[in-house]
């Protein structure tokens, strides 16, 4: 909705993609309640990890994927 505003690139959604997926894996695949408490998780952690480790910050998220996938791996709010 940006383009005629902004310029448009080839890559510039990566980032948004990445956070966008590990949102949904953290919440579990098809669960709105899940993906809105894990938008909300991503979120803070993120802001956590920008204020007090700011180069690490992604790595958080990465952290909290690997945790939810190794302890639940359908994810936080599975549809059943």
């Amino acid at each position: 909705m940006a383009g005629p505003l902004k310029a448009v690139s080839v890559g510039m959604g990566e980032t948004v993609i990445i956070t966008i997926f590990a949102i949904v894996i953290v919440g579990g695949v098809g669960s709105l309640k899940g993906a809105f408490i894990a938008s909300i998780l991503v979120g803070e952690l993120n802001t956590f990890g920008v204020v007090f480790f700011p180069s690490f910050a992604m790595a958080f998220t990465y952290i909290l994927v690997i945790a939810v996938l190794l302890t639940k791996p359908e994810g936080l709010f599975r549809i059943k």
